[in-house]
C-alpha cells in the first residue's frame, strides 16, 4: 500500500499521468504531420521549379496547323506560366486561344500565350491553338512552342509539318439529253472526290465545255447543283464556284451540270475540268440522248 501511494505521489508531482501522456504523445504527432507540409511552401519559394514540353499529334491542312502539345510541371508549383508559338515559314493570320490560356499577343510568325494560373507539381497543361497562315506555302513549316515560367525556366518543342499536295478525281461522269417542253437540256453528272489525306481544297471551280456552245448558239440557262452546297455560277464563260467551305479531305462530292441552247444539236461531248489552287483534273463524256 505504501509503495502505491508513494507512486501515485510522484504521478501527482509531476502533474502528468498515463493518460495525459498519451494524449501528448497523440497530439505530438499531428503536429509533426502539419510540419511535413512547409518544405512545399519552402521549395516553391526558395527551389527553381522545373518542367518539361511534349508533343504529338500535330496536323497539317493547307495552311492550317493544329498544334498539339503540353507542359508537365517538375516537383514544384510553376507559375507565370508562357507559350510562345513561332512559325519558320509565312505569317501567322489567326490563332486560337485553347482552353485555360489567354492570347496576349499575334504578330508576323509569332502568338504568344500566359497560362490562367498556377501548374501544381507534377500537373499538365495542355495546349493546342490551331494556327491559320495567311498563305498555304508548298514546303514544310516548323512550328516552335517555347513555355517559359517565372525564375528562368523553360522547355521547347519542335513540330515540323510537311506540305502534302491535294489532289482531286472526277468519278461517275455521265452526259445525257434531255427535253423539257421545246427546251433542250444538256444534263453533265459527275462525282468529285478529294483524294488527298491533309489537304482541304478550297477554293474549288469547274470549268465547263459543251461542244455546242459556240457563237449564235451560246448558253440561256446554265446551273450546277451539289445536295447541301451552293455554287456560284457564271453564264458567260459556264464556270462554277463552291461557295463556303472547300472539298474535306477524303470528302467527295456529287454534281449535276444542267445547260440550255438555243438551238439543238444531235451529238457532242461535255468537257469539265476542277481547279483549286495547282490542283487539277480533266474529265470529258460523251452527250446522247
Amino acid at each position: 500500500m505504501s509503495d502505491q501511494l508513494t507512486s501515485q505521489s510522484r504521478s501527482n508531482e509531476s502533474g502528468i499521468t498515463r493518460r495525459t501522456a498519451l494524449r501528448g504523445a497523440a497530439w505530438s504527432a499531428s503536429a509533426v504531420t502539419v510540419v511535413v507540409a512547409a518544405p512545399a511552401h519552402a521549395n516553391t519559394s526558395g527551389v527553381t521549379p522545373t518542367g518539361s514540353a511534349s508533343t504529338s499529334g500535330s496536323t497539317r491542312d493547307g495552311a492550317t496547323l493544329n498544334l498539339k502539345s503540353q507542359f508537365t510541371a517538375g516537383p514544384q508549383t510553376v507559375s507565370g506560366l508562357t507559350a510562345v508559338v513561332t512559325v519558320s515559314t509565312g505569317t501567322i493570320a489567326s490563332a486560337t486561344t485553347p482552353a485555360g490560356w489567354t492570347r496576349t499577343g499575334l504578330s508576323g510568325s509569332t502568338a504568344t500565350y500566359t497560362y490562367n494560373g498556377n501548374v501544381a507539381g507534377g500537373a499538365v497543361a495542355a495546349f493546342a491553338p490551331v494556327v491559320t497562315l495567311s498563305t498555304n506555302p508548298t514546303t514544310s513549316v516548323t512550328s516552335t512552342i517555347n513555355f517559359t515560367w517565372t525564375k528562368t525556366g523553360s522547355a521547347l518543342v519542335s513540330i515540323p509539318l510537311a506540305y502534302v499536295a491535294p489532289a482531286a478525281t472526277i468519278t461517275n461522269a455521265v452526259a445525257r439529253k434531255y427535253s423539257e417542253g421545246s427546251t433542250k437540256h444538256v444534263e453533265f453528272k459527275l462525282g468529285i472526290t478529294n483524294s488527298s489525306t491533309t489537304q482541304t481544297l478550297a477554293p474549288l471551280s469547274l470549268d465547263f465545255t459543251w461542244s455546242a456552245d459556240v457563237v449564235g448558239n451560246r448558253a440561256t440557262q446554265f446551273t450546277v447543283l451539289t445536295q447541301g452546297r451552293t455554287w456560284n455560277t457564271t453564264l458567260s464563260d459556264l464556270t462554277a464556284v463552291l461557295a463556303g467551305a472547300g472539298l474535306a479531305p477524303g470528302q467527295t462530292l456529287s454534281v449535276t451540270a444542267d445547260f440550255v441552247n438555243p438551238k439543238d444539236n444531235a451529238s457532242g461531248w461535255v468537257n469539265v475540268e476542277v481547279f483549286s489552287g495547282s490542283v487539277s483534273a480533266f474529265k470529258s463524256a460523251n452527250v446522247t440522248y
